[in-house]
């Protein structure tokens, strides 16, 4: 009689590479043990803290957000980790600070306040008198540019869209000047 485990179906996912289930496929204990960040002979997380490593909390503070939201943004880059055993609690995690660096140059910058030539979504759209939907559309054919800050708001740092104000402007004085063309050339009845 053969023994099987119950084991995941796909060979890729979030955390790394996972196993097939197949009657036929026997994995050493050590394989069917490794999950990632922890030590691959036991499966247990690691005694000492890597001389790379910085806490979540560290980490946090080099991203400039909450440390829920770095460990989110961490495990979505796949930046390298390690577990380590606390004495007490839970095991604590350790960030490649190289990693975490090189992520935090790639943000976006990160004001107090939204700078007065920039407008968001609601009033953008509001100018130009139409739906959002349909201001994300102009900016996605290319005649608005979209201006990605993070803004500093009372739950921390948050990504927001902008839009010049000039160029909503012109193009609320071009549609002005298309539907007073449309309405000049309608026959009278």
């Amino acid at each position: 009689m053969i023994h099987t485990q119950k084991l995941k179906r796909t060979l890729i996912g979030v955390g790394g590479v996972h196993l097939i289930e197949h009657p036929g496929v026997v994995y050493p204990k050590e394989v069917l043990r490794t999950r990632p960040g922890m030590e691959r002979k036991t499966g247990s997380p690691y005694r000492k803290t890597p001389s790379w490593g910085i806490s979540t909390r560290e980490a946090a503070v080099i991203l400039m957000c909450s440390p829920t939201a770095a460990r989110q943004r961490l495990h979505r880059h796949k930046v390298l980790f390690h577990s380590v055993k606390r004495p007490n609690g839970p095991p604590a995690l350790f960030w490649k600070l190289s990693q975490v660096e090189k992520l935090a140059g790639k943000s976006h910058p990160l004001v107090a306040h939204r700078p007065s030539k920039l407008l968001d979504a609601t009033e953008a759209a509001a100018l130009l008198g139409m739906a959002r939907s349909a201001l994300y559309r102009y900016a996605k054919k290319g005649t608005l540019t979209v201006t990605t800050l993070r803004v500093m708001t009372p739950k921390g740092a948050r990504l927001r869209c902008f839009y010049r104000r000039n160029e909503i402007l012109d193009l609320a004085c071009r549609m002005r000047v298309r539907l007073k063309r449309l309405l000049d050339n309608l026959p009278e009845l």
